[in-house]
């Protein structure tokens, strides 16, 4: 299937989404593809799948924010984008 668009669906609050905007202008204008912007509210879907995103953020677990915070920090070099998050 030959789509002439890309839907690219983003949430501005995510750093996710700000390493995946500084591929997708270069990957459309490579390809010659529309960009249709759809944007989303990440944490409305993470509370209608995920009841406990909440709590996890009162009381996160080590481990699995360390593993986040650096995996998000390897996509960022990758990209060569950089990343910051604020302290609070």
């Amino acid at each position: 299937m030959n789509a002439n668009y890309i839907e690219f669906y983003f949430d501005c609050s995510s750093p996710w989404t700000y390493l995946a905007f500084a591929e997708i202008l270069p990957l459309s204008k490579r390809h010659d593809i529309e960009i249709r912007w759809m944007p989303v509210l990440v944490g409305g879907v993470f509370n209608s799948v995920n009841k406990d995103v909440y709590k996890f953020r009162e009381m996160p677990n080590p481990l699995k924010l360390r593993y986040s915070n650096d995996d998000l920090q390897l996509w960022s070099k990758i990209r060569e984008v950089n990343i910051t998050l604020p302290k609070v």
